[in-house]
């Protein structure tokens, strides 16, 4: 049995490399939790993905909508929400993110992903994503998923960092949910804190922008995938950097929710 997958953890296309040291005593594990590295997020994320999420805002319109979740630990604790309506069935969408073999050519940078199943609805994603900084060794890691399968009405992965050359930490979930129109609501919390070096210290709206457009582009890219299921990877890819062009980085860059109010 093929292992099953969430999209591929790309929350920046020149990502997550670097990170001020936030203290692992801080961490709080939680129920239900995949092992790896816990961090003060790992049991609020894992006690989200175990209950009934909150319905969309009375506002939202499908389109993609991404939120800045403002860390107070750390400045450059990348935390987002990110909630869109994919106009297919739970199953294409997951039919895109669990297929490994495309994600090199569908997410720029992204040399391999290589999964291993570990056990029942549960395994490990080793990824390597190319920096284009010079010097810069390539961003690897690994992340263990538990999944949470429920069929046509919806499907879940809660993913935490097992190990990495710069991540210090990386939890999340997405939701996938069956609207009464039978399309599909993509739904995903992410906390992730690398070690972004010198660059932490002058440009850290910067680094917030290109986290933020790197999963712009990669939401984009597995919404018009599964869409579009006649068109080729090259086409995907190109159409969600235009969506993407769409967006205004220094609002969303600007606009944030306090942590403890995500939860």
């Amino acid at each position: 049995m093929s292992p099953e997958s969430p999209r591929r953890r790309c929350l920046a296309a020149i990502g997550l490399v670097l990170a001020a040291a936030f203290s692992a005593a801080s961490a709080e594990p939680g129920p239900s939790s995949p092992p790896g590295i816990d961090s003060f997020y790992s049991g609020k994320i894992a006690a989200l993905f175990a209950k009934d999420l909150e319905p969309p805002a009375a506002d939202f319109d499908g389109s993609l909508r991404l939120l800045r979740i403002d860390a107070p630990a750390n400045r450059l604790y990348v935390g987002l929400r990110q909630e869109m309506i994919v106009r297919a069935s739970v199953e294409a969408v997951a039919a895109v993110l669990d297929d490994f073999a495309d994600y090199p050519r569908m997410f720029d940078d992204l040399l391999r992903a290589v999964p291993t199943e570990t056990g029942p609805g549960a395994f490990s994603l080793l990824q390597e994503q190319r920096v284009p900084v010079p010097f810069v060794k390539n961003l690897t890691f690994t992340l263990n998923y538990l999944v949470d399968d429920r069929g046509a009405a919806g499907k879940g992965y809660l993913y935490k960092l097992m190990e990495s050359n710069r991540l210090k930490f990386d939890d999340g979930m997405i939701r996938l949910s069956r609207t009464r129109e039978g399309e599909c609501r993509f739904l995903e919390y992410d906390f992730a804190l690398a070690d972004w070096g010198v660059l932490g210290g002058v440009a850290p709206s910067k680094i917030w922008a290109a986290s933020i457009s790197g999963t712009i582009v990669s939401d984009l890219s597995v919404k018009l995938r599964a869409e579009h299921p006649d068109w080729d990877l090259a086409r995907v890819r190109a159409e969600a950097k235009r969506e993407a062009s769409k967006y205004d980085l220094r609002r969303i860059v600007s606009e944030t929710l306090p942590a403890d109010a995500a939860f």
